[in-house]
C-alpha cells in the first residue's frame, strides 16, 4: 500500500510507502513491516515476538561480552522490535512507542515486557525498552513494578524499593558499551526492616577471578543497637548466598567467664592435670569486643543449628589486672543461628552474641592456652605461688611437653621483653597513674568505645617527641628530650618489669609546654625491677589544630649481674684478688671489698671502678684487716663514669667469699748490727707458712730490703734468724732504717702484721755501721 505524501518537506511531492515482509532473526522466520519514505528504508517493524532470552540477544548482538546468569537473567515478552534506518526521525511519524525516545540510525528497539530473575528470586513483569547496536553496545531500562525482598518473599532480609520514596520498585539500567558492562538497581534499601537510605546494587567483579557477585554498600547515619553510623557490605553469590559484613567492631557487655574453671577443665583434656588445683591470685578484669557479619551459608564445620540466617561472630577478650593490660586473645569464630530472619535485632543481636560467647566459653579460653605468649603473662600475673611451683613441678617431670615450651619461652621472651606493646595498655593504665588522660593506641579492628582515637582523622598529629636522654640514679630515672612544634605540654608514663611478672605502671603525669626534662622519683621501698620503659607524647594545643603525637619509647635494661666470681689471695704480696667473668653491654665494674655478718654487708673501704675483670685488695690499706671473713661485691654498670647515655643501668650485685684467719705476728724480734749487715731474730710462730723480713727507711720512706724464709722444722721452737748484707740493699739512701719481721701466710690464711725490732732507729752512710746505744751509725 503506497500513500503521496509531502509532510516532510512542503511542496515536494513524496511516496511513502508500507508493505508487509518476514525477516529471519536468530534462525526464526517473523512477520513484520517495512516502511520506506521517499523510497528509502526508514523502520523495519516486526510483529509482537512471545519470548526472547536477553542471552540471546548478547549473542546475537554482542557476543564479544558474557552475560552473568548465575546472578540475574531476564526474559522479555509481548516485545515489538523495531530498526531504524534514518539518522533523524520523529517517533511519533514513524509510529514507534512513546517508551521509546531518541532514534539513532543502525540501532535496534525493543519494546517490552521484562521478568527479571535475581539472585534467584524472580520479580513481577514490569514494562521496559531495549536499545542495541551491533556489535558495540546494548542498554536496558525500566523500572521494576513492585518492591524486591530478597532472598524470597517468604524470607524478608533486605527489601528493594523505588528511589526518593516513591510507589513501585527500583529503577533497572543494564549497558553494554564497548568492553564495559554495568548492572544497576537505583532503589531504597530496608535491611531486617530498618531503612538503611538509597544506594545502588551493582554486580560485583571478582578481584581474586572468582565468579561475580551481586553488591551494594548500605549506609546509615546514627545509632543502630550497639552500632554507630555503620555502613554495611552487602553480597551475593551462587556459592556463598547472602552475607552482610563491615560491621564495626562492639563491647559485648555483661559477659563474665571463669577462666579458672575453664582453664583448668582446658589443661585437663590436655593431658596437663597438674593444674588441677588452679586458683587466680588476684582480681581479674576481663572484657570482650565482637566483630559480627550474617550470612544465609552456614560455615562448613560448624556445629551450631540449622537455620534461615546465620551471624558469625569474630573478635577478642581483653585480661587486665589492676587496670593493667595482661593479655589480649583472639577469639575462635563463633556461630549464632536464628530460626527466621525476623528473630535478627538489631536492639538485641548484642546481647545474643554475649549469650553465644558463654554458650562457648571453654573455646573461647582455649584460645588462650592455644597461645603460648599470653598463656604464660597469664600465668605470672595470676597464678598462686602453689599453681606455679605445680608447673615447675610438672616442667621439670616433663609430663607436659606444652606446659614446659608455655613457661621456658614465656621466661625467655619476658627477659628479651621491649615494651612494643606498651600503647595498648594506656587507656586503662592511665587512670592508675594519677589521671593522666589522652588518647592511647588501640586494636586495629576499632577496640572498642572507650578508646580514645586522638581525634578526627582529618587533623595531623603532632611530630613525635625525640628522647636525646635517659639515665637512672640512686632517687629515680632522668629522661630529656628536644622541643616539639605547637606542643602544648608533654606526657610521661613509665612502666617497669621483672621476671615472670606482667609490666605495671610505675608513674604518669602531664607536663607544661617549657618542660623538656623530667625526673621520675622511685617509690619508697619499690624493689629494682629488670626494665624500665619510658613513654612519652606531645600534647595538641587546645584549638583542635592537631592531635597528639604518636608515643617515643626508650627502655633502661638493668644489665645482668655478672655470672661469676672468685676472691683469692696471694700471701707473697699480700693482696687479696677479685676475678669475674664478663657481662654483655656493660661498659665497667664496680667492686667493694668488705665483710659479712648476719647477712649484713660491711665496708672495708669504698669501692673501686674500673673496665677490667679483676680488682686487687692491698691488705695493708685495707682498714681492719684483722682476719676473718673476708667478701668482695661486684657489679656491672653502664659505665666506667657517672654520666652515661646507655640503655642499660647498674646490675645487682655478686658476692664472693674468702675465709682468712690471720696469723700471730712474731715475737721477741731483736736485730745486731754487724761489719757488713744486720742480723734479725726472731721466735718461731706455730702454722706459718714462712716469714718475711724487711728493713725499711723511714726517712725516705722506702723499703731497702725484703727477703722471704721458709719456716723451720715442724715444731721447732728454736730462735730464727737472718743475716741481710749492706752490700744486697737496694736503696742506699741515708736516714732512720727499721727493721720487722711478719708471718708470712698462704692462700688460705692471711699473712700477719710486720713485728718492728725494738729501737731499730740507724744511720747509713754507705760504709759499714757502727752501733751506737739503741742506734746504728757509719763512723
Amino acid at each position: 500500500m503506497a500513500t503521496p505524501t509531502s509532510d516532510l518537506v512542503p511542496g515536494t511531492p513524496r511516496w511513502d510507502v508500507f508493505f508487509r515482509a518476514t525477516a529471519t532473526v536468530a534462525g526464526e522466520e517473523l512477520g513484520g513491516s517495512i516502511s520506506l519514505q521517499g523510497g528509502s528504508p526508514a523502520v523495519l517493524a516486526l510483529d509482537e515476538i512471545p519470548t526472547i532470552q536477553v542471552s540471546r540477544l548478547f549473542d546475537q548482538f554482542c557476543s564479544s561480552l558474557k552475560w552473568p546468569p548465575e546472578i540475574f537473567d531476564l526474559t522479555l515478552s509481548q516485545s515489538l522490535i523495531f530498526y531504524s534506518y534514518v539518522t533523524e526521525a520523529d517517533p511519533a511519524k514513524l509510529k514507534l512507542p512513546a517508551v521509546i525516545g531518541s532514534v539513532k540510525a543502525g540501532w535496534l528497539y525493543i519494546d517490552t515486557q521484562v521478568s527479571l530473575t535475581l539472585a534467584g528470586y524472580v520479580c513481577p513483569s514490569f514494562s521496559a525498552s531495549v536499545s542495541v547496536k551491533d556489535g558495540e553496545a546494548f542498554a536496558i531500562e525500566g523500572d521494576l513494578a513492585q518492591a524486591v525482598t530478597l532472598p524470597s518473599s517468604e524470607v524478608d532480609i533486605l527489601r528493594l524499593s523505588a528511589p526518593n520514596q516513591q510507589p513501585g520498585g527500583p529503577a533497572m539500567s543494564v549497558t553494554c558499551a564497548g568492553p564495559d558492562k554495568a548492572f544497576t538497581l537505583r532503589c531504597s534499601m530496608a535491611l531486617f526492616g530498618t531503612p538503611f537510605g538509597e544506594a545502588d546494587m551493582t554486580v560485583l567483579q571478582d578481584a581474586d577471578g572468582g565468579p561475580p557477585k551481586l553488591s551494594a554498600t548500605l549506609g546509615y547515619k546514627g545509632s543502630l543497637g550497639p552500632f554507630t553510623d555503620p555502613s554495611l557490605s552487602f553480597t551475593w553469590s551462587k556459592k556463598d548466598g547472602f552475607q552482610i559484613q563491615n560491621f564495626p567492631s562492639v563491647a559485648v557487655p555483661n559477659v563474665v567467664l571463669d577462666f579458672a574453671k575453664l582453664l583448668q577443665t582446658v589443661c585437663e583434656k590436655q593431658g596437663c592435670g597438674k593444674l588441677a588445683d588452679f586458683v587466680l591470685s588476684r582480681a581479674m578484669g576481663q572484657s570482650f569486643f565482637a566483630k559480627p557479619s550474617v550470612t544465609t551459608t552456614k560455615p562448613a564445620g560448624s556445629a551450631a543449628a540449622d537455620g534461615q540466617l546465620y551471624v558469625l561472630i569474630d573478635g577478642y577478650y581483653k585480661i587486665t589486672a589492676e587496670d593493667t593490660l595482661v593479655v589480649q586473645v583472639d577469639m575462635p569464630q563463633l556461630v549464632l543461628s536464628l530460626a527466621l530472619p525476623s528473630d535478627f535485632s538489631f536492639d538485641s543481636i548484642i546481647e545474643k552474641i554475649g549469650e553465644t560467647i558463654t554458650d562457648n566459653a571453654e573455646s573461647v579460653v582455649k584460645q588462650l592456652w592455644l597461645s603460648k605468649v599470653q598463656l604464660g603473662k597469664f600465668l605470672a600475673a595470676f597464678a598462686t605461688q602453689e599453681v606455679m611451683k605445680s608447673v615447675a613441678a610438672t616442667v621439670a617431670e616433663s609430663a607436659c611437653d606444652y606446659l614446659k615450651d608455655v613457661v621456658e619461652d614465656f621466661v625467655k621472651k619476658m627477659l628479651e621483653f621491649d615494651f612494643s606493646d606498651l600503647g595498648s595498655m594506656l587507656g586503662g593504665a592511665a587512670a592508675a597513674g594519677g589521671g593522666c588522660g589522652g588518647g592511647g593506641s588501640h586494636h586495629d579492628d576499632d577496640d572498642d568505645d572507650d578508646d580514645d582515637d586522638g581525634g578526627s582523622s582529618s587533623q595531623s598529629a603532632l611530630a613525635t617527641p625525640a628522647i636525646t636522654k635517659v639515665s637512672r640514679n640512686d632517687t629515680g630515672i632522668h629522661v630529656e628530650w628536644g622541643a616539639v612544634a605547637a606542643a602544648a605540654g608533654y606526657e610521661w608514663h613509665l612502666w617497669q618489669h621483672s621476671g615472670l611478672a606482667a609490666p605495671t605502671l610505675a608513674g604518669a603525669a602531664r607536663l607544661p609546654q617549657s618542660g623538656l626534662l623530667v625526673d621520675i622519683p622511685f617509690k619508697a621501698g619499690a624493689a629494682v625491677p629488670d626494665v624500665y620503659a619510658v613513654l612519652l607524647k606531645a600534647l595538641a594545643p587546645a584549638d583542635g589544630s592537631s592531635v597528639d603525637s604518636a608515643y617515643a619509647k626508650t627502655t633502661l635494661t638493668r644489665l645482668t649481674a655478672p655470672p661469676s666470681v672468685s676472691l683469692s689471695y696471694d700471701p707473697v704480696t699480700n693482696v687479696l684478688r677479685a676475678q669475674w667473668t664478663a657481662v654483655p653491654n656493660a661498659g665497667g665494674y664496680e667492686a667493694q671489698l668488705g665483710s659479712v655478718a648476719n647477712d649484713v654487708f660491711t665496708p672495708l673501704g669504698d669501692p673501686i671502678s674500673g673496665s677490667g675483670m679483676s680488682q686487687d685488695f692491698p691488705m695493708e690499706q685495707v682498714a681492719g684487716a684483722e682476719g676473718g671473713m673476708y667478701t668482695v661485691g661486684v657489679r656491672a654498670t653502664a659505665s666506667v663514669s657517672a654520666a652515661t647515655d646507655s640503655n642499660y643501668f647498674t646490675s645487682g650485685t655478686v658476692l664472693a667469699s674468702q675465709p682468712l684467719p690471720r696469723l700471730a705476728v712474731p715475737s721477741a724480734v731483736q736485730h745486731q748490727v754487724l761489719d757488713d749487715r744486720l742480723r734479725a731474730e726472731w721466735l718461731p710462730v706455730p702454722g706459718a707458712r714462712g716469714y718475711v723480713v724487711l728493713v725499711t727507711n723511714l726517712d725516705a720512706q722506702v723499703e731497702a730490703f725484703r727477703v722471704s724464709l721458709p719456716p723451720p722444722a715442724s715444731g721447732s721452737t728454736v730462735p730464727l734468724q737472718c743475716e741481710m748484707p749492706f752490700a744486697s740493699f737496694t736503696t742506699q739512701v741515708p736516714g732512720r732504717h727499721q727493721v720487722s719481721v711478719m708471718t708470712l701466710g698462704d692462700a688460705t690464711h692471711l699473712s700477719s702484721a710486720a713485728a718492728p725490732s725494738p729501737g731499730s732507729d740507724g744511720l747509713f752512710a754507705g760504709i759499714g755501721f757502727m752501733q751506737v746505744g739503741s742506734t746504728f751509725k757509719i763512723p
